[in-house]
């Protein structure tokens, strides 16, 4: 993702901002180090996800924080992980070509559970929204990486042109 865009989820959301990798350069969080590792087409969904999110912890007076783990693309789906303050980040999913995934909910309570419903609801829009430009879109399994793509971006696939 482009890293204005990624700068504006950093404003906009606290648990978005990135911390410095150590100067030992031993990578302890993925996001932390590589940011979002997924196309512009799907800021507005993250944007829209993270919104809601705040809305569950500000209305729930939860006063620990989501510590975000991994935010990317695989299988044509948005994946964003995550855990709470104080627990273990652990496996949060299984994930299966064409199956979908099994997530796993961290944490225990209402707002934790309405939390997992947001992300797995914006996860599953993910496979309807182009990830390269936010247009409709459709999953894609006819080219080397599966990605959520609209019929134009779909259209200028490289590996595509080649099958013809």
């Amino acid at each position: 993702m482009k890293t204005e865009l990624q700068a504006n989820l950093e404003e906009e959301f606290e648990f978005m901002r990135r911390k410095p990798v150590p100067a030992d350069g031993m990578i302890v969080n993925v996001y932390d180090a590589f940011g979002i590792e997924a196309g512009n087409g799907w800021y507005q969904l993250l944007y829209d996800m993270c919104k809601e999110i705040t809305e569950v912890l500000e209305a729930e007076e939860k006063t620990d924080h989501i510590v975000v783990d991994q935010i990317k693309e695989k299988f044509g789906s948005l994946r964003f992980y995550y855990h709470f303050e104080g627990m273990e980040p652990g496996i949060q999913a299984f994930d299966f070509i064409g199956q979908g995934s099994i997530r796993i909910m961290p944490g225990k309570g209402d707002a934790y559970q309405k939390i997992s419903k947001i992300v797995q609801k914006y996860e599953d829009k993910s496979q309807e929204v182009c990830e390269i430009c936010g247009c409709e879109g459709t999953v894609r399994t006819d080219i080397r990486w599966i990605r959520a793509l609209c019929d134009t971006c779909y259209s200028k696939c490289p590996e595509r042109a080649k099958k013809k």
